[in-house]
């Protein structure tokens, strides 16, 4: 299976990513290099909604001359997209799918814990191929969140500002 953070389903390089959280959902931008499939001096292009799982994407920008005329025409769109490392992007998943991609392990936190509390479900935090890193449920009872590491002992207690405390 193909690493999606480095190639895209058609075989194009993935050169650089990006995360927009500016419109209220997280998407991910992708700077693409289609070397040797795309006309040779308009070979690069910028991706809106990539994909980790399986190289797609939702929209593509095409044409651009170089690398940086790429960035410069998504920047252009996207002025608060940050750059990132793909492997770092985080998601907050249900049974009933996902709600949104960060790039930072609190603001998920933040996130799994008023899914828990609100909608009663198991909460899990998973990397950028879907392995579940976390999970939280919502104890009725005691009117607490808890989060817990699959395959390990440990488990916290989670706070809605996203800080946690073992216990």
């Amino acid at each position: 299976m193909a690493d999606y953070t480095k190639v895209t389903k058609q075989g194009y390089t993935v050169k650089k990513t990006y995360l927009d959280t500016s419109g209220g959902i997280s998407v991910v931008l992708a700077v693409i290099d289609r070397g040797d499939f795309g006309v040779p001096e308009h070979r690069w292009m910028w991706a809106y909604a990539y994909h980790f799982e399986d190289g797609t994407w939702g929209q593509g920008h095409y044409d651009y001359e170089s690398m940086n005329s790429a960035i410069a025409g998504l920047k252009e769109s996207y002025p608060r997209a940050k750059l990132i490392n793909p492997k770092s992007i985080l998601r907050v998943e249900t049974k009933e799918g996902s709600f949104g991609k960060f790039d930072n392990l609190n603001d998920a936190r933040k996130v799994m814990y008023r899914i828990a509390k609100h909608r009663k479900e198991d909460t899990f935090i998973a990397n950028h191929v879907g392995a579940y890193l976390y999970g939280a449920r919502w104890d009725e009872k005691s009117q607490k969140c808890y989060m817990s590491e699959p395959g390990t002992r440990k488990v916290w207690r989670l706070y809605a500002d996203g800080h946690i405390v073992l216990l």
